[in-house]
């Protein structure tokens, strides 16, 4: 009588991607990041507003907020509480999950996938070139604001200085977005989800917090890549690479041009 050998993963293959959290953890992050961005826009806006007088007039606070992307200090604040939110959220809901902070898919990556994550930032780089002159030949005026957006977030970023520009682009903001939606958003959702409908809604969700809806296919796209990476490798350090090559890449490319 013979029976059938149970299936067993390759011991140098990393478990799926089914951190203990789930969607309810997902919700739980989410909201935690809007409340914290929410009072990072509002201490940003009470420190122009001090600046300007403390002015009880409504109107006068209102326009505060608005002038917080031109006012250097302001911006800081935002971009600091923001990143920390990115990186914080994820590290508390793993700390409390009963799989630690190992769910975050925290592990090294060998030679060639490191590689392969140029290799992949190089593909979504190509893309991201071809995104401008077809959307100018399908919808000019979106190819406009296109150029807006971008030329408005590289204009924010480097008026902190470009040292300060280099690390938020290159390292800050690699390793905190891909720990808050590729660990903790698209891990969570792909404990319950197939990885299409799992990485699809999170890079969804990566592409509409940044606020610019002409950008929104590229963006997308970086989450989708990124995404495919942390699943085919069960590291996040492979998501990070990928995200950090491209945005070196871009910024190489824009100065070059300029």
């Amino acid at each position: 009588m013979s029976s059938t050998p149970p299936q067993i993963d390759p011991p140098d293959q990393p478990p799926r991607i089914a951190p203990p959290w789930g969607i309810i953890g997902v919700l739980a992050g989410v909201a935690a990041l809007f409340a914290v961005m929410l009072g990072a826009l509002m201490l940003s806006a009470l420190w122009i507003h001090y600046k300007a007088g403390f002015s009880a007039d409504e109107e006068a606070l209102r326009l505060a907020a608005e002038q917080i992307q031109s006012n250097p200090v302001a911006l800081f604040i935002f971009v600091a509480v923001q990143f920390g939110a990115f990186i914080a959220i994820p590290l508390l809901i793993a700390a409390r999950s009963r799989g630690g902070l190992s769910a975050l898919g925290l592990r090294t990556l060998s030679r060639r996938a490191v590689l392969e994550c140029a290799g992949g930032a190089l593909c979504l780089l190509s893309v991201s070139l071809a995104y401008g002159p077809v959307l100018r030949w399908m919808a000019p005026e979106y190819a406009e604001q296109f150029t807006e957006e971008v030329k408005r977030q590289t204009e924010q970023l480097q008026s902190l200085g470009m040292p300060f520009f280099l690390l938020v682009a290159i390292v800050v903001a690699p390793i905190a977005e891909e720990l808050f939606f590729r660990s903790l958003v698209f891990g969570g959702l792909r404990s319950t989800l197939s990885f299409h409908a799992a990485s699809i809604s999170a890079a969804l969700f990566f592409g509409l917090i940044h606020f610019m809806p002409a950008s929104l296919p590229p963006l997308v796209m970086v989450g989708l890549v990124c995404a495919w990476f942390y699943e085919r490798h069960r590291s996040i350090l492979s998501a990070i690479l990928v995200h950090a090559f491209f945005n070196g890449m871009t910024i190489v490319l824009g100065l070059a041009a300029s």
